[in-house]
């Protein structure tokens, strides 16, 4: 914990130094400075992207981060500063059992971040991702020696950026100090719901720390549905301000979330809808400029594609039907479409068979009928979308809410015919549900109750609970870590399996398999290039493909052999 605590406060620092020196240069003020920072978490994304395209993101890249941070401390100090005053007059004016609450809430973020990972696909392919940007940056070819390492997220490259690999290999702890951002940004505008402003953008946005206990659970892996679910409040609250009164700046900032949050998770693009809205009804306005938030824009489609194009020859990868560039790296069309459908088909978890026998009414019935956790979300989000325009047609909402319900509709279906999984839609099931409960309980002290009993659930799991079957089927998510004592000062390893590896050698590649681990995909956090020994032998026995490297230098990338033209099916 101590140690975790020593680089968020480095990350603050780096993080809010670029961010008011960049908005300084942009000639924007008045930004809330947890939105500042958030902003500034893209920014920084940007720019490890595009040195990762030419270089490691190691010691290299600090120096140079430092060193510009520096001056950019230098030259704005006055507004850098002014930020720092900013939060802690925030926090001087939250009530004392707010303030209390988000203390707590903070510790438990840093206990938690310190404990073992608990995601599965921390093991197949976080941890992996990151080293790989770490240690080499963007690679030729690299979804050819696994699959999952196509899905670089933009929340990825930034956790390459503050993982400080050259000097220690235990932190990938991002999520947990983003979790602290926008708790402590809910609790300011919770507080200022009831002390002046009586905004229900406010309230809403201020009861997001009831989903603490959801989102603890995997704040200890670099997962980037945490920051998705983050950004994504931010982006409503700012999408109902902006309706009421537009603002540049507001406008400016909403954009450039809506970049980061794409960026991080492609299923988040129908979230344009939003600004592009923002701008046809403000058209006219003389304040709406475009500049550069086309500058901005430009720039992030321009790193999405490049990354994509280095790591998998595939623009919207794992899209097969995207697949219109033609490189010596691309993953083979079998291989490819295999992933797609497997995506696709892991919401449903069905077979390809059983999925290709179904039509939609028959899948959807699936869906609703799912066990356990994701039954449980899939059938809460039906209900809540029911329930909300009901309660609609009696109560006055607004029409940036009602904008709001419709995007949700327009990701479900969007998600029904891609990969419908609960993580992707979690934020519109959150969302609309504190907006129904706003609809009920208008009291502060309930609400008070409701976010102190939330956190204190929290801790339960954290110290103590560590049996969680009765809420998945998934093997591998059977229990959660708990907090050991050692854990306190020094965290957790970044993976939750043993390090231990084997060499293998292929034919124009030798790499290294984990002894320990009997999950197909997963690989660890054992030492580049790592593939598991059995996904190799089935792909070579079921496709016929096996990975090699492109030349004797590993920094040279991959790509698929075919040694057989006859694959067989899975």
């Amino acid at each position: 914990m101590l140690l975790i605590l020593i680089s968020w406060i480095y990350i603050f620092l780096i993080t809010s130094t670029i961010a008011v020196g960049i908005n300084s240069i942009l000639k924007l003020n008045k930004i809330d400075p947890i939105i500042n920072l958030f902003l500034g978490f893209f920014y920084i994304t940007l720019f490890t992207g595009f040195w990762a395209i030419f270089y490691r993101v190691n010691w290299e890249f600090h120096l140079v981060t430092l060193s510009t941070s520096i001056i950019l401390a230098f030259h704005n100090r006055y507004e850098i500063k002014a930020f720092y005053k900013n939060i802690k007059t925030d926090f001087y004016k939250l009530s004392l059992p707010l303030k209390s609450l988000f203390i707590l809430i903070a510790f438990l973020a840093l206990a938690k971040s310190a404990t073992s990972p608990y995601l599965i696909d921390n093991e197949s392919y976080y941890i992996q991702t990151i080293k790989w940007i770490n240690e080499y940056g963007f690679v030729k070819g690299l979804v050819n020696l696994h699959p999952f390492l196509g899905q670089t997220s933009g929340w990825h490259i930034l956790q390459a950026a503050f993982n400080f690999s050259f000097i220690y290999d235990k932190f990938n702890d991002l999520n947990g100090l983003a979790i602290i951002f926008a708790n402590f940004f809910s609790l300011v505008k919770f507080n200022k719901y009831y002390n002046s402003s009586k905004k229900i953008e406010d309230l809403i946005i201020g009861l997001f720390p009831l989903s603490n206990i959801f989102f603890f659970q995997f704040i200890s892996a670099p997962s980037p549905d945490i920051p998705v679910y983050i950004i994504s409040f931010l982006i409503f609250y700012l999408f109902i301000k902006l309706m009421d009164k537009y603002s540049y700046v507001n406008f400016f900032t909403i954009s450039i979330l809506l970049f980061f949050i794409v960026l991080n998770k492609l299923t988040s693009l129908p979230f344009i809808i939003l600004p592009t809205y923002i701008f046809i009804k403000n058209v006219k306005n003389p304040k709406i400029k475009l500049q550069k938030i086309i500058f901005f824009g430009g720039v992030t489609l321009i790193l999405f594609i490049l990354k994509n194009i280095i790591i998998t020859g595939n623009i919207l990868y794992p899209i097969a039907s995207f697949d219109i560039i033609n490189t010596t790296w691309s993953l083979p069309k079998t291989i490819n479409s295999f992933f797609y459908d497997m995506t696709k088909i892991f919401g449903f978890y069905l077979t390809k068979d059983e999925y290709n026998s179904r039509n939609g009414f028959e899948l959807f019935i699936t869906w609703i009928s799912m066990p356990k956790l994701h039954g449980l979300f899939n059938n809460l989000l039906l209900i809540i979308l029911t329930i909300f325009p009901i309660l609609a047609a009696f109560k006055k909402v607004k029409k940036s809410i009602i904008i709001i319900y419709i995007l949700s509709i327009i990701n479900l279906f969007l998600l029904f015919v891609t990969s419908p999984q609960y993580r992707f839609y979690y934020q519109f099931l959150l969302f609309f549900s504190i907006i129904i409960l706003t609809y009920f309980i208008k009291n502060k002290s309930t609400y008070c109750s409701f976010l102190i009993l939330g956190t204190a659930i929290t801790l339960i799991p954290i110290l103590f609970l560590n049996n969680i079957s009765k809420l998945t089927n998934n093997n591998f998510h059977l229990t959660n870590p708990t907090l050991s004592i050692s854990e306190i000062t020094t965290p957790h390893e970044n993976t939750r399996y043993s390090k231990k590896y084997e060499s293998i050698k292929g034919e124009n590649i030798e790499f290294n398999s984990p002894t320990k681990i009997d999950f197909f995909w997963g690989t660890g956090d054992i030492p580049l290039p790592a593939l598991n020994k059995k996904q190799y032998e089935w792909f070579k026995e079921s496709y016929h493909v096996v990975p090699q490297m492109r030349t004797d230098d590993i920094k040279d990338g991959f790509y698929s052999k075919v040694i057989n033209s006859s694959p067989s099916l899975p």
